[in-house]
């Protein structure tokens, strides 16, 4: 789906005429450098030099341990700060497959949590502000 963004969009239309979201598959970390790797081959692949929403995708209660260890969130924080990404977040299947409040608690307190998106009333991502 990334080539087929770059070719019937990419290459089509000028980059400030549309919102280009992806997102990081937590799941599939080896090591905290794959976070880098992934995005670079994102970005390559759909020909572009920044997303416009990025997300943590499909968190559950085992890749909170991942997201910790390679400081999954500083890492979006830093793509933010570069100019890569404009908004970053996290994604995940309805209520049952995360503990919510072990993400959420911390952004709701200190009201960094800029903005939900959800169906028929299950959330599935949040995006957080700085």
């Amino acid at each position: 789906s990334e080539l087929a963004v770059r070719e019937c969009l990419v290459k089509r239309y000028p980059r400030e005429c549309f919102k280009l979201a992806t997102k990081l598959p937590v799941f599939s970390l080896t090591c905290a450098e794959d976070m880098q790797k992934i995005f670079d081959k994102q970005c390559e692949k759909c020909g572009v030099e920044y997303f416009d929403n990025y997300l943590l995708h499909n968190l559950n209660s085992g890749d909170y341990n991942l997201v910790q260890e390679y400081d999954a969130f500083g890492f979006a924080r830093k793509l933010k700060e570069q100019g890569k990404i404009r908004h970053y977040g996290f994604s995940f299947r309805g209520c049952k497959s995360v503990n919510l409040l072990r993400f959420l608690l911390p952004y709701i307190k200190t009201n960094k949590c800029s903005g939900m998106l959800s169906y028929e009333g299950i959330p599935l991502c949040f995006y957080l502000a700085d």
